[in-house]
């Protein structure tokens, strides 16, 4: 029996992440590479968003969700008006939401698939169809704008043990070259003597930056941080 040659693959250009994610949850229904917020792990963890699952817990509350968008629509209505519909999601689930008249023409360009959001609104009682429940839309960002826009302080504790010059040179080199408009404070622990100093900089802010984020993220076992949001 003659040997079958296998079809030669032509070259190709590789996938980008976003694309190959697609694809994956195309064919096998889950992403396994990596998340779509794979990417913003840290604004996930540190800015308060609500689960999407949990919304449900938090009627007539306002909130903050963040996610990706998918399945995003641009339609018209039988009498001429646009709107958009969407899903945005999370680790956690999803969650579709139609935007109306005044708020499509405001939110409509953020319909995009694969686009990363900060969603702030309420979820409640649709106003004209009772006993069906809504997320009525406040605001919506991009989620890369998140850092730079809500965030308010940011408070480094460290042991006094843990302190050293290396670690003191680090931050002020970050301070000094990533100025910006969040406040930044100290905290120095002496647990053998209980005694906590704070200190805060009044007249240095620092933009919370990758640089900085990855640096307080690889000293995780040397000190503690917490980001406080507007």
């Amino acid at each position: 029996m003659p040997e079958v040659t296998p079809p030669a693959i032509p070259p190709c250009e590789p996938w980008g992440l976003t694309e190959l994610l697609d694809k994956e949850k195309e064919v096998v229904g889950i992403y396994l590479s990596a998340h779509p917020l794979d990417g913003f792990r840290f604004e996930m963890d540190n800015y308060g968003f609500n689960p999407i699952a949990d919304i449900e817990s938090n009627k007539g509350k306002t909130v903050r969700i963040a996610g990706f968008v998918s399945d995003a629509g641009h339609m018209v209505t039988k009498m001429g008006k646009k709107f958009g519909k969407f899903s945005i999601n999370d680790y956690s689930g999803n969650l579709e939401i139609a935007l109306w008249e005044n708020k499509y023409v405001q939110y409509g360009n953020f319909l995009d698939n694969g686009q990363k959001l900060m969603i702030q609104g309420v979820w409640q009682e649709h106003k004209y169809r009772p006993g069906v429940m809504e997320f009525d839309i406040q605001n919506i960002m991009l989620l890369e704008s998140v850092r730079k826009t809500m965030t308010k302080r940011l408070s480094i504790l460290i042991p006094l043990e843990k302190l050293d010059g290396k670690l003191v040179a680090n931050l002020v080199d970050n301070v000094k070259q990533y100025p910006g408009n969040t406040d930044i404070c100290f905290s120095f622990r002496d647990e053998e003597e209980q005694w906590l100093v704070k200190l805060k900089t009044h007249h240095q802010k620092v933009m919370l930056n990758d640089d900085l984020i990855h640096f307080l993220q690889a000293h995780e076992g040397d000190l503690q941080y917490a980001v406080e949001t507007t």
